[in-house]
C-alpha cells in the first residue's frame, strides 16, 4: 500500500514537471546555431561549444524589426525553489551550475536566457551583459586554478551563506538533523592543517 502511494506521488510530480517542460518548449520551439566559446586566464583556457539553444517566434522591437528571443532549456529532477512568508525563491546552491552556463553563453556574446524546470517550479534567469559575463567569468577561471593548487577557503553552501548574511558556521559545522560541510571527505586534509595550526599555538 504504502508503495502505491510513493508511486502515485511521483507520477504526479513527474506529471507536472513534464507538462511545464513541455511549456517551455512550446514557447521556444525552434532550435538555434551552437556558438563557440574561447577564454583565457593565465595557465588556463576555456574553450567548449554551447549548444542545445532554442530559438522563440519572431519578438517586435523598439526599431519596429523583429528579432527570435533565444534560450537555452534544462530539466532537472530536483527541488529549485524554496517558500518562506516573504514570498518563493529560488534556491541559490542549486543554481551555481546555470550561473556558469549563463556566464559562458553571454561571454561568447549570445544574448539568451536560461530557464531551470524542476521538481517544485520553474526558475528563469535573465541575460547577462557581454561585459560583465567575460570579466566575472575570468576571475571564476582564476578562482578555479587556485582552487587546484590549494583549498579554497570555503566550500560552496558556506559560502553562500555567508554572503546572504545567514549563519555559515551552522552551514559548514552542521547541527541537528543537518550534515555540515565540514564532513566533506575532500576537505579533511584541511580539518587535519587546521588543527595542527591551533595546537601550535
Amino acid at each position: 500500500v504504502f508503495g502505491d502511494f510513493e508511486q502515485q506521488e511521483l507520477e504526479e510530480v513527474l506529471a507536472t514537471m513534464l507538462a511545464a517542460w513541455r511549456q517551455e518548449q512550446a514557447r521556444f520551439p525552434s532550435p538555434a546555431n551552437r556558438q563557440s566559446i574561447r577564454l583565457e586566464a593565465q595557465a588556463v583556457v576555456l574553450e567548449d561549444w554551447i549548444d542545445h539553444l532554442q530559438c522563440s517566434d519572431l519578438q517586435p522591437q523598439t526599431d519596429d524589426q523583429c528579432l527570435p528571443a533565444l534560450a537555452w532549456l534544462e530539466l532537472q529532477p530536483i527541488k529549485l525553489v524554496t517558500k518562506t512568508k516573504k514570498g518563493t525563491f529560488a534556491r541559490p546552491e542549486k543554481l551555481l551550475g546555470a550561473w556558469v552556463r549563463s556566464l559562458t553563453i553571454a561571454a561568447s556574446g549570445v544574448r539568451a536566457q536560461g530557464i531551470l524546470v524542476g521538481r517544485d517550479g520553474v526558475v528563469e534567469i535573465p541575460p547577462i551583459a557581454n561585459d560583465e559575463a567575460i570579466v566575472t567569468l575570468m576571475s571564476l577561471l582564476e578562482l578555479w586554478l587556485r582552487g587546484m593548487n590549494a583549498p579554497l577557503p570555503l566550500p560552496p553552501k558556506t559560502a553562500l551563506a555567508l554572503v546572504s548574511g545567514k549563519d555559515a558556521a551552522s552551514q559548514y559545522e552542521g547541527g541537528y538533523m543537518s550534515t555540515g560541510e565540514v564532513d566533506d571527505p575532500c576537505r579533511s586534509e584541511e580539518r587535519r592543517v587546521g588543527k595542527e595550526c591551533r595546537s601550535r599555538w
